[in-house]
This record gives C-alpha cells, structure tokens and sequence, in this order.
C-alpha cells in the first residue's frame, strides 16, 4: 500500500522530471553502476547454476541497453537451468511465473511479427 501511494503521488511530480535533462541524470547512474559492481565479489561465480545467470545478466544489460532484458535474460537462464538439471524444487512457483512472463516479453515481437506475415 505504502509503494502505491509513492506511485499514485510520482503521477502528479512526474512532469517535473522533464525539467532535468538527461546528462544531468549521468552521474546519478555511474554511481549506481559502481554500487552495483561493488557486489559482484558476492556472487558464487564457481557455482554454475547461480554464477552464469548472474553473469548473463551483467552482459545483457549493457548490451541491450536495458535493465528489463538483462534482469529477464538472468532469470530464464535461471529457471531453465534449474528445470535442466531437475531441481524444480528449488524453483518457486513466483519465480517459475516471472520466467515465464519473461519468455512470453521476449517471444511476443517474433510471433507479431511472424503472424503478421
């Protein structure tokens, strides 16, 4: 409740972001980037069913140019990992839905595009 009525008042501000302009907001996001790299020490890279889907999603984001993609890219890789290797125990079913919103994000443009034909 308390995040929707941030987002219900960010409605009303939201026009004031168009004020800044986008090079104001570079140095905000290097901060970020470094944080974010800060913790890579943390991830268990010598663990293949965590370290390569952590790892995709660090070389996706870039790549892409989005944090949704590489966040996306993370968890299916994930997810089928784990599927792969029969431990869909440790798969919970939150986690099993959003990987597969994900794939249907990532799926969606081609089957527009291949219907459309």
């Amino acid at each position: 409740m308390v995040t929707a009525g941030g987002f219900f008042l960010a409605l009303f501000f939201s026009p004031m972001a168009t004020i800044v302009p986008p090079q104001a907001t570079a140095g905000a996001l290097i901060v970020v980037g470094y944080l974010m790299c800060s913790i890579m020490r943390d991830i268990p890279f010598g663990d293949f069913e965590a370290g390569f889907p952590a790892l995709a999603t660090i070389v996706a984001m870039p790549l892409t140019y989005s944090i949704t993609n590489g966040i996306g890219t993370g968890m299916l890789l994930y997810a089928f990992i784990k599927l792969v290797r029969g431990k869909t125990r440790e798969l919970s079913p939150t986690l099993l839905i959003v990987a597969l919103a994900f794939l249907v994000y990532f799926v969606e443009p081609w089957l527009v595009k291949i219907l459309a034909v």
